[in-house]
């Protein structure tokens, strides 16, 4: 019995056979703004340690790659479940996943993760199921369809907050990462890098450049 079949058996007791019936929009419309999913990943990334993230947005897709910690049979339960918070002390964070990661089912039903020797995707927000192999250059990739609703109109929204500079924003508040580059239906990449200097007696003075 794999592992993604355990989850699958355990998540049945859990939740119930009914979950995805009633469970997507109760999670989803937690947020006003559906492209907050982006913070959620960003956020993902941190708590695996992470220094550079990429984000690709395609028409009928994003991705997103990390160099931070590959995943473990925790991470792939805790994504999979649903949870206000499995996140283990500050001084010990594995990258679990709380209920923020199910902000991503506003724009897909089916996204995938390929992280070291794991390769699943998720169905019906809870049900994981091996896909098979890729290429990961030794980073954690999330690749999420635009397959739930319109995928022009889940372009444009991911876009337009791609370009309202949420990244930047969101950088600020991220210890780890260092350097994130985003790229929109195969423009030119714009990269942001995060520059720290030590003023001494612990104040840091932080700035933030953009390159395209």
């Amino acid at each position: 019995m794999d592992i993604y079949k355990r989850i699958r058996d355990k998540n049945i007791i859990d939740y119930g056979q009914k979950f995805e019936e009633w469970a997507p929009r109760i999670l989803v419309d937690q947020y006003s703004d559906q492209t907050h999913f982006i913070f959620e990943l960003l956020q993902n990334a941190e708590d695996a340690e992470a220094t550079e993230i990429d984000i690709t947005l395609f028409p009928d897709r994003l991705t997103l790659a990390h160099d931070g910690r590959v995943f473990n049979d925790d991470d792939v339960s805790g994504i999979c479940g649903v949870s206000a918070s499995t996140k283990r002390g500050a001084n010990n964070k594995i990258g679990r996943f709380g209920i923020g990661f199910k902000s991503v089912y506003a724009y897909t039903d089916t996204p995938s993760i390929h992280s070291g020797q794991y390769n699943f995707e998720i169905r019906n927000l809870i049900m994981p199921y091996e896909v098979e192999e890729r290429d990961n250059s030794k980073k954690s990739i999330f690749s999420l369809p635009f397959d739930r609703n319109n995928k022009n109109k889940a372009f444009n929204e991911i876009a337009n907050s791609l370009k309202r500079n949420i990244v930047a924003d969101c950088m600020l508040t991220l210890s780890n990462v260092r350097r994130i580059t985003y790229s929109i239906n195969g423009e030119s990449k714009h990269t942001i890098t995060k520059n720290i200097r030590v003023l001494g007696q612990g104040i840091q003075d932080i700035t933030l450049t953009e390159t395209s």
